[in-house]
């Protein structure tokens, strides 16, 4: 869960920088590729450990011990002095609550806002 955690972290800065800079504005852009980020940068974090789901364990130690492991955020490193602390599935829980909140936040700002106008006749 940490490798999840820490390789999701790069991306979740970078919306949280240009939601600040847009003064706590989110565009659907950022609403979609954001987690997406997130989620590719979490699932090359723990490449190293896909072989194990599929049992091949030669291939989990062989990416284990390669020398390029590094590669994916970190991992094998991150396993050297990994913890089973509960407070990564906290974090984890965090970051998508605060996705949900600001997703929930854009969304009651569009239902607020007036319709547009076209400024044109309809014809007539």
């Amino acid at each position: 869960m940490n490798e999840v955690l820490i390789g999701a972290a790069l991306p979740f800065v970078v919306c949280a920088i240009l939601y600040a800079a847009r003064r706590g504005r989110a565009s659907l852009r950022l609403l979609v590729l954001g987690p997406i980020a997130m989620g590719l940068s979490g699932a090359w974090a723990v490449v190293p450990d896909m072989p194990r789901l599929v049992g091949d364990l030669d291939g989990y130690f062989a990416l284990h011990h390669h020398p390029s492991c590094n590669v994916f955020w970190f991992h094998c490193a991150i396993d050297k002095v990994e913890t089973d602390s509960p407070l990564y599935s906290v974090g984890f829980v965090v970051v998508g609550a605060l996705l949900l909140v600001v997703a929930g936040r854009e969304l009651r700002r569009l239902e607020s806002a007036p319709p547009a106008r076209d400024g044109g006749d309809a014809g007539g």
